[in-house]
This record gives C-alpha cells, sequence and structure tokens, in this order.
C-alpha cells in the first residue's frame, strides 16, 4: 500500500461553553401557626355566664319581658364584641387556593430553571463529543484537520472514551446558587421535594460521554467473562486513541497467543517499529509472551532516564483533563500502550513493567477476572463489563463503546495510508 505524508495543522480548538448561572429560588416556607389568646379564652365563659346570671336574676324577681332588658342586651353586645375583636385581632390566614397558587408559582419557576440547565447540558455534551467522538463516527476524522490532533503537551493526550453514562455538571457549563431552605417543620412539603429532586437530578448530565486519562495510572484492566466482548470494547478504546493520536508520540504493543483475533491491528501504523523490519516490512509490535517482548524491545524498554511510573500531579483516572506530560517522559519517545491479551505470568510481566510501572508505558489488561500485577492493583484501575454496562468500584459507569472486527479493519485500513510528516 502506497503512503501519502499527513502535517498535522494546528489543532482547532473546541466550540467554547457560555456558562449558564441560574439561582434557584427558595421552596415555600408553612405559615405561622397563630397563638392562643388566653384573655379571650377566659372572658368567653365569663361573660356567658354573667349573661345567664342576669336571666335568672330578672326572671327570678318577676321580670318577664326584655321590655327593660337593657342589661341581657348589653351582654350580648359585649359577647359579639369580644368574638369579633379576637377574629379581627389575629393575622390573616393563608387560604387553601392561595398556598395551592404559590405551589404552582414555585413549581413553574423550576421548570424554567431546569430548561436552561438542560440547554447548557447539552452544549456541555456536544463540546465533548467534539472532543471525543463516537467511536462508530471516526471515518470522519480520519484524514481530516483533526487527526492525530492530540499531543504530547496537550491535557487530554491519551485521554480516551469508554462509554457514555451520567457526570456531574462542570462548574464551567452550570454554575447553580443553591438557596438557604427552611428547615424541619418550617419546610412546605411539596415545593420541598420538588427542590430536592431538582437537586438530585439537574447537578448531573445525563448521555455524556466517560473518559479516562491512560496516563493517570500505571495500568488498567477490563474484566469480562465474554472475550468477544471484551475485545469490542478494546477495539473502540485503540480505535479511538489511533486515530486521535500520532505514531510518533503513541505505540500501541500487543501481547497475545492468539494473534488472529487481532488481525486488524497490524494494520495500523501506531502497531509499527519506525526501525526494525522483517520479511513483511516494518516489524509489527505484536508478540506471543512479555519474554519475547523484552527481548525484542530490550535496548528501548530500559532506555537511560526510564524509571519507575510516578503519579502526575492533580489526575484522576476518570476525568479529563489529564496532567500535562513531563519533559522527561517526552525523551524516552513515543508512548508505550501495551495491550496484554491474558497472557504470560507476574513474574514475566515483572520484566516489563517493574513492580508498580515504568515511566512512559501504559498497560491495558484484558482478562476473566482480576490478577496480580500492574493494573490489577486498585479499584480504580479495574472496569467490570457485564454485557454492555461497564461497572468501576462497584456501581455502574456507563454503557461500553463496542466496535465491531470489521469496523476496526476499515479504520485501521483507512489509517494504513497516512505517514506523519514535518512541515
Amino acid at each position: 500500500m502506497s503512503k501519502r505524508g499527513f502535517v498535522r495543522a494546528e489543532r482547532a480548538p473546541a466550540p467554547t461553553l457560555p456558562p449558564a448561572r441560574v439561582a434557584v429560588a427558595a421552596p415555600l416556607a408553612l405559615p405561622e401557626r397563630e397563638p392562643r389568646n388566653i384573655l379571650l379564652m377566659i372572658a368567653i365563659p365569663a361573660l356567658l355566664v354573667g349573661i345567664i346570671g342576669t336571666l335568672v336574676v330578672m326572671y327570678a324577681s318577676g321580670v318577664r319581658t326584655l321590655r327593660s332588658g337593657f342589661f341581657p342586651m348589653m351582654g350580648l353586645a359585649g359577647f359579639g364584641a369580644l368574638m369579633f375583636s379576637g377574629r379581627l385581632g389575629r393575622g390573616r390566614r393563608t387560604s387553601w387556593g392561595e398556598q395551592e397558587k404559590q405551589r404552582r408559582s414555585y413549581l413553574r419557576q423550576l421548570d424554567d430553571d431546569r430548561d436552561e440547565i438542560q440547554r447548557a447540558a447539552g452544549q456541555q455534551r456536544r463540546n465533548q463529543l467534539f472532543v471525543h467522538a463516537d467511536p462508530r463516527n471516526l471515518d470522519t476524522v480520519i484524514g481530516g484537520p483533526r487527526m492525530w490532533e492530540r499531543r504530547c503537551g496537550d491535557p487530554d493526550f491519551l485521554d480516551v472514551r469508554l462509554g457514555v453514562g451520567v457526570q456531574q455538571a462542570a462548574d464551567a457549563a452550570v454554575s447553580l446558587q443553591w438557596p438557604d431552605v427552611p428547615v424541619g417543620e418550617e419546610l412546605e412539603p411539596v415545593t420541598g421535594a420538588a427542590l430536592r429532586d431538582f437537586i438530585l437530578e439537574q447537578s448531573r448530565i445525563r448521555g455524556i460521554g466517560k473518559v479516562v486519562s491512560l496516563r493517570a495510572r500505571p495500568g488498567f484492566s477490563l474484566l469480562c467473562d465474554d472475550t468477544e466482548q471484551l475485545h469490542r470494547l478494546a477495539r473502540a478504546m485503540l480505535c479511538a486513541l489511533a486515530v486521535y493520536h500520532s505514531p510518533d508520540d503513541l505505540k500501541i504493543i500487543l501481547v497475545t497467543r492468539h494473534p488472529d483475533r487481532w488481525a486488524w491491528l497490524v494494520w495500523l501504523p501506531h502497531n509499527q517499529h519506525d526501525e526494525m523490519v522483517d520479511a513483511c516490512g516494518p516489524r509489527r509490535l505484536v508478540f506471543a509472551s512479555p519474554s519475547d517482548l523484552e527481548e525484542a524491545l530490550d535496548a528501548e524498554l530500559h532506555r537511560k532516564g526510564r524509571g519507575p511510573w510516578t503519579p502526575p500531579t492533580g489526575s484522576s483516572p476518570t476525568t479529563m483533563p489529564s496532567p500535562l506530560e513531563s519533559a522527561a517522559g517526552r525523551e524516552l519517545g513515543p508512548h508505550w500502550l501495551i495491550v496484554d491479551d491474558n497472557t504470560g505470568t507476574p513474574e514475566q510481566w515483572e520484566g516489563v513493567t517493574g513492580q508498580k510501572g515504568m515511566a512512559g508505558i501504559t498497560v491495558l489488561r484484558l482478562a476473566a477476572r482480576a490478577g496480580v500485577g500492574v493494573g490489577f492493583g486498585g479499584d480504580d484501575q479495574r472496569f467490570t463489563l457485564r454485557g454492555n454496562r461497564l461497572w468501576h468500584r462497584g456501581a455502574f459507569y456507563a454503557v461500553a463503546d463496542l466496535l465491531a472486527e470489521s469496523t476496526a479493519t476499515r479504520y485501521a485500513r483507512a489509517l494504513a495510508r497516512w505517514s506523519p510528516m514535518t512541515a
């Protein structure tokens, strides 16, 4: 196959995200209960006793009509005055209809805030899709100005998407100002429950790509009982890495006992050695065991300056952006991504990766269950694939990106015709 030179252009910036600032209103508070008027409670029975007593005295004295009933009428007038003064002296109570109207107004305001937040979340998803495209659409990038755009000094160098899931909303995309919420018995239950659900849901973005920085740990492991399903996930990851990273910056090395299952990989220029050749041309970086890899690449593996892996500052394996590559790392040449297709013993791998990893090398382990060595060390390094869902640290992580072998072959053959050149 004839090669065509490819000169990387300046990287196109991702679309800018205007931040959405939303100040969420406080929920309603229950109206205060009216205190009981003790004087009124005492005066009413006393007045009733006085009126009844007056009537009894009048009846006993021989008065049978109310023509001279000035005093009982005065008592009744006083009783009415007490009743009305007690009612009018109180604060005006909120009626059920008014309270329902306030609830509806608050819920409408939450709906408006939700629409604004979702617009910002949609922009965040589109921005992330621009940086990390769906692996099923990588052919739109191959041969274009964005192919191999990530360089060693870029913050997202060696970041790769694993699937689509739920992520906390970035502060740069949505800035939410939460209100002071009434506590305990002061909180109105309907609007309080609505605000609680609003906070739980709107602080997250659904359907966004989940990205891992391969430089944040010396190795990672993908675990699954179904070998073909595991290979489909690995194809999606490796093809995305090959499309966005130049062979000058990244080499993909495979160690497997079943090279026929990885026939598509040998088309990638990232799987070819820059200097070593064989009967088919540039030597493919496919080995049957860790010992074969160590023997073939001994000089580069133990190159002067390649010390043990050290954690980059301020990084997380499941967030982006990644830390910048150090100057010492760039002196080691292309970064090595070694794919272990469930081969070798821990002792054999220790000669390649050391006990805790090597600088400039990331190991990707594919296995049915967790083992021993680099990539299996901690929960933050292990991802379990069940069906098409990825689990991380015992919780759902993402719906995995899966790629068919035919699609991976098409991508690899399209990349094979290109060779990196400098302007």
